[in-house]
């Protein structure tokens, strides 16, 4: 995964050598039990407020395309969420798309 997801050029992190491939498995291990202590998929925010962590994103990754868009909804304090497939959620699960409308629309709708 690291090396066809994760970097741009797949034969620097092959010269980075195994010991360095076997490290870097160890402190991933190390993270999970310290920072998440447990599952990776149950983000609970008071976890991280204990330790000192630093996220970062690449500018290559696709995260990196919708940064801004997410940033302005944290400081604007606008809610968002995931939705199944890419961007245009009416072509890829158009019934996913319309049950979220109605979710978000209930509360506003008289």
């Amino acid at each position: 995964m690291f090396a066809t997801t994760m970097v741009a050029d797949r034969n620097a992190w092959e010269a980075l050598g195994s010991e360095f491939h076997q490290r870097l498995g160890a402190n991933f291990t190390t993270w999970v039990r310290r920072y998440l202590q447990g599952s990776v998929t149950t983000r609970d925010p008071a976890r991280f407020m204990t330790r000192p962590v630093a996220w970062t994103v690449g500018t290559s990754s696709p995260m990196a395309v919708n940064y801004g868009g997410l940033k302005t909804c944290e400081k604007a304090g606008i809610d968002w969420t995931l939705l199944p497939g890419k961007h245009f959620p009416q072509v890829d699960h158009p019934e996913i798309l319309a049950e979220h409308i109605a979710q978000v629309s209930s509360p506003h709708i008289a």
